[in-house]
């Protein structure tokens, strides 16, 4: 079986309000090339597709596009599980829809999927989280984890074994991921590979839970060791390319970079030819269509040079700029004109003091974009993002606000 692994797509993701639009759709049309070219038997979207359970219409429209295209190449089927950015019951609505274009979308780690024909491929012997698949009479085991919290593999394993509900309790989250791929592996043919997909972040440290990985990963970590025993795991959740291969698991990071400090490694994705204990794997290298850089400038005046010059450079610029003043509003708009120029950073120097400040005109177009840079600013690096917790907790009391100005 022949697998072509991708995740984290984050259609609709933006950067700082900066459209990526043209990027993504871009992406996809060259996954599309990659899969007629290399003889794909199954492509894996391991979670993310979207950047959040609403996305933009536009968003849409390119995945919706990408759906359409595949299924007329008749090339392969698609396996996709909901992320941690996505609504599972949003992108399964159209499950009926899309499964003749052999699109496969998994929201729940227990559901049953429909047995059957999905484009050129067919689905047997499904079981909770788990079932058999064939295309080009090839044949393997599929088991999947979209996204969960703790609470939520509390509540599935207290459904599906019979250990005292406080031993489940005291479990640690890895130890719940473990048992939950292990109530699948009971329904598996062992003479066919077995091919696990999660949406998961993983610890490659082999030791006991330590803070380093529970500062990292939050919680959620799992431990490699924990992981289920498989021909082939792909996992999403992780921006970065990452090969463990003891354990056969991989990671094959965003295809796009969505913040300044992936631009430290290269996009990839994995093709993995798997046979009952043996694996072959290839990395293809992503286009890097429009790279995030950093420029700092001396003066003001240095600042206004380097902006025209990259006028019409492809990249987005983070700009910061040294000076005993701050800018006037003709320079900035001298600099803004430059539309790759995502932030302007001006870190004011003197003889007792210094200080940043942040000027962008497109704070005010949305709160929740005005929240991630103010996190950003009082954490005082670029690239420390708010958790999707955080961002989760903060569109309640935002909405819990509105609500009260209705009232």
């Amino acid at each position: 079986m022949k697998i072509l692994h991708t995740s984290d797509w984050h259609l609709g993701k933006k950067l700082d309000g900066c459209e990526r639009i043209n990027e993504q759709k871009k992406f996809l049309s060259d996954l599309l090339n990659i899969i007629e070219n290399n003889d794909i038997d199954i492509l894996i979207a391991a979670g993310d597709i979207y950047d959040s359970p609403n996305p933009p219409i536009e968003a849409e429209k390119i995945y919706y596009d990408f759906v359409k295209k595949i299924g007329d190449l008749k090339k392969c089927c698609v396996i996709m599980i909901a992320g941690n950015h996505d609504s599972g019951k949003r992108l399964t609505v159209t499950r009926n829809i899309e499964k003749d274009y052999g699109i496969i979308l998994l929201e729940n780690p227990m559901e049953i999927v429909e047995e059957g024909d999905y484009g050129i491929s067919k689905i047997s012997n499904s079981h909770e989280g788990c079932f058999e698949i064939e295309i080009r009479g090839k044949k393997s085991f599929i088991s999947f984890l979209p996204y969960i919290s703790d609470i939520e593999g509390e509540t599935i394993l207290k459904n599906f074994m019979e250990a005292e509900d406080e031993n489940i309790s005291l479990m640690s989250y890895s130890e719940k991921i473990k048992n939950i791929f292990k109530i699948k592996e009971k329904h598996r043919d062992e003479n066919i590979p077995y091919i696990a997909v999660g949406h998961i972040f993983v610890s490659n440290i082999e030791r006991e839970e330590s803070e380093s990985a529970l500062d990292f990963g939050g919680a959620y970590t799992v431990k490699l060791s924990d992981l289920p025993k498989t021909d082939y795991t792909a996992l999403g959740h992780i921006h970065k390319p990452m090969k463990f291969l003891k354990y056969k698991a991989f990671y094959s990071g965003s295809p796009i970079e969505y913040r300044a400090s992936e631009n430290r490694y290269g996009k990839k994705i994995f093709i993995a030819d798997v046979e009952k204990d043996n694996l072959k794997i290839d990395e293809i290298d992503i286009t890097n269509y429009k790279p995030i850089n950093k420029y700092f400038c001396e003066n003001i005046e240095e600042a206004v040079i380097l902006s025209e010059e990259k006028m019409e450079s492809s990249e987005w610029i983070y700009l910061e700029i040294s000076s005993e003043r701050t800018l006037v509003a003709g320079e900035v708009k001298k600099i803004k004109e430059n539309k790759n120029i995502v932030d302007i950073y001006l870190k004011l120097k003197g003889n007792t003091y210094e200080s940043e400040e942040i000027l962008d005109d497109s704070m005010e177009k949305n709160i929740k974009e005005a929240f991630v840079k103010y996190y950003k600013f009082t954490n005082n690096n670029i690239d420390t993002e708010p958790s999707s917790e955080l961002l989760n907790l903060f569109d309640t009391l935002i909405s819990e606000e509105s609500r009260e100005e209705d009232i």
